[in-house]
Order: C-alpha cells, then structure tokens, then sequence
C-alpha cells in the first residue's frame, strides 16, 4: 500500500523562489526512496517565463522582459518555454519506478493526467486525454504549442502545460493551468515566434473560473484523492 503523501498550498512567489523551491521537493523525495509522494499547488508573485533545463535562454527577448517587469528562471524539468502569470501551477515528486506513479516518462504523464482530468471535472469540464505523440514538435519553443501524449485538451484547445524531469529514485513533474490569461501572450517575449501556432485556452475561455484558492484547493484535493 502506498504511503500517504502531502500537498501544500503555498502563497505566491517570485521565479526564482518558485524553482527553488521544486528543486528543494525533488532533493528531498530523492534521498528519501520508497517514501511518500509530495507536491505543492501554487502561484506566482509577478509574470514569470521559465525555460525547460536544456532550452537557450537566447529564445527570449530579454530586454523586453525588463521592459515589461517579467522575470524569467530556469526549471529543473524540461519542455518548452511557459509564461507564467493568472495560473495554478503543480509541482509534485514522487518514486520513479513503482505502481503508483508508473516506471517511465509517460506512464507518469498518464497517471497525474488522470488526476488532473478529475480537477477539471470538478469545474464542469470534460478533458480528453491525447493517445498518441505529434510528430514534429520539438523544435517549437513554446510549451502551448505542443500537446504531448497523455496530456489534456478541452475542446480541441490545450489546457495544461507538462514537463517532467526523471532521476534514478525520483521524478518531478510541472504542470501550469492558465486560468485568466492565454499562454498566447508568451509569444511577444520570443526573440522569434513562430510562424504559427495552435489555439491555446485558459480557464477562463470556458466560463468564470472560480478564485484562485478554491482552484488551488480543487487541485490539490484531487491530486491527495487519487495519489493519498
């Protein structure tokens, strides 16, 4: 039987404290293998882009992220660039290989899918969960612009956002759900967007979304409901 994990709401808070703070949750689930999940569900103090561990912060227009007042950081995970900002963010940690969370990149994608699918279900919201990888995607800089397997779609329109990083004991994995603003906005702080893109969602373009801490605490019952 799996051990009871723990989901923290945490206040909003910079970049830079943010990824602190998920790299903290992956050390400690790490060193500590066979234990129990743990996760944080939480928002940012400022708009904030993060970069995946591999990609180039020479994507970004930076001098425009001054101009702006948009931090940016660099996360522990991969994927794409996100801008962060009206959103619910998830960071959660747990055993790399086992049944709870699945032996691989995607069987966990598949397994915090499913949470998520219950989150938005409590809003009203049939998520379909995407069955087969796109081809082609990778060299896209944004996040929103690539729905990977097992991710969710509402309406035909991305709605989360997922990147994952994978040690010999534990993973991380992120996941960012825009609730007032279009992952779109993320565009003009690219040095060169691309020449298209998908239609990206948010909450908000499927009916007011509630406040911010009663979708912090959907999401973090929902994680506890299927993980705890």
């Amino acid at each position: 039987m799996a051990l009871p994990g723990t989901v923290t709401q945490d206040p909003p808070r910079s970049a830079a404290e943010n990824m602190e703070a998920d790299r903290r949750l992956y050390e400690e689930v790490s060193l500590a293998p066979g234990g129990p999940f743990r996760a944080r569900v939480y928002e940012w103090l400022r708009p904030s882009i993060t970069l995946g561990i591999s990609q180039a912060d020479s994507v970004l227009d930076l001098e425009r992220c001054r101009r702006d007042g948009v931090e940016w950081a660099r996360r522990i995970t991969g994927g794409k660039a996100v801008l962060h900002h009206r959103e619910v963010t998830y960071a959660l940690s747990g055993a790399s290989k086992g049944p709870l969370f699945g032996s691989t990149l995607y069987e966990t994608y598949l397994k915090l899918g499913e949470a998520l699918g219950d989150f938005f279900k409590e809003l009203g919201l049939e998520a379909k969960m995407i069955q087969t990888r796109m081809p082609g995607g990778a060299a896209e800089e944004a996040c929103f612009d690539l729905t990977s397997l097992y991710e969710l779609e509402v309406d035909g329109r991305k709605l989360v956002g997922s990147a994952q990083k994978r040690g010999r004991t534990a993973f991380l994995q992120h996941g960012s759900i825009p609730v007032l603003q279009s992952p779109v906005e993320l565009l003009k702080y690219l040095r060169v967007p691309p020449p298209s893109h998908r239609p990206m969602a948010c909450l908000a373009d499927f009916g007011a979304p509630p406040p911010m801490e009663v979708l912090k605490d959907l999401l973090a019952r929902s994680l506890e409901k299927r993980f705890s």
